[in-house]
């Protein structure tokens, strides 16, 4: 999901950021201080909700609303403002929602729940396959490229986990087996993993991986994958079929 955050305040708009970053840490957010730079952004590459405050001395908040829904007319447009005397004119324009300073992750995160348009969060980013042996596939069923077998291999342990949080520590636990989790191995960890998601930024996936600190997940409402979708894969090994064959950590795993 992505998230636009404007507001003349630097103050305002650093709290508001943190408040929407807290609430939704797997989003991408992005802060402007002038509306207009919001506005180019949005011919680029529009955003899927838009926080905005109402008073800014460069453009009336309302107008700038207006602007970015002729851009985008499915953006969903919650307004941050310190009063309340603009919220029927805030719905008046179709607004999603309507947030009062002091902003907090809890008002906006019951906000959202509201929202008219909802972000396209089951676009699928890859295909996985699991059973035989592990293998992405890109939106155009290209098998990815890797450029190190073991920042692939992170990805299938996460898909096993079907969304699950993993820690590096348990990551490296699986990829090193009994192998000292020292600094060289915490260096090492920190390369595999700048390495993937470089390799996923070139395949246009990058929403698949979910970070947050110190842990790892798959997004699994953008992968389309065999192991999740498939309710016949008991049966699938019954007949002879592999589970991710190339990795020892796999065997016996269903």
């Amino acid at each position: 999901m992505k998230i636009y955050a404007v507001d003349d305040e630097e103050l305002a708009l650093d709290m508001l950021a943190a408040a929407i970053r807290e609430a939704y840490p797997e989003a991408f957010v992005e802060a402007f201080s002038n509306p207009e730079e919001c506005i180019r952004r949005m011919e680029e590459d529009p955003c899927d909700v838009l926080f905005s405050d109402i008073r800014m001395p460069e453009m009336d908040g309302m107008d700038f609303a207006a602007k970015c829904q002729r851009l985008n007319p499915k953006v969903n447009i919650i307004f941050v403002t310190a009063y309340d005397d603009y919220a029927m004119e805030a719905f008046r324009i179709y607004a999603s929602g309507y947030v009062q300073k002091p902003v907090t992750a809890q008002k906006i995160q019951k906000e959202m729940e509201h929202l008219r348009f909802r972000p396209d969060s089951e676009v699928k980013c890859c295909r996985i396959q699991c059973y035989g042996a592990f293998e992405v596939f890109d939106r155009e069923n290209r098998p990815v490229h890797f450029h190190r077998s073991k920042s692939k291999e992170i990805i299938a342990y996460l898909v096993h986990c079907k969304g699950a949080f993993c820690t590096i520590r348990q990551l490296a636990a699986i990829l090193f087996e009994d192998a000292p989790y020292d600094v060289r191995q915490t260096r090492y960890m920190q390369k595999l993993i700048s390495t993937l998601q470089s390799d996923l930024e070139e395949n246009h996936m990058t929403e698949v991986l979910i970070r947050n600190y110190n842990t790892l997940a798959i997004d699994v409402n953008r992968v389309s994958c065999d192991y999740f979708d498939d309710p016949n894969r008991s049966k699938v090994l019954e007949n002879g079929g592999e589970y991710m064959s190339q990795y020892s950590w796999a065997e016996g795993m269903l």
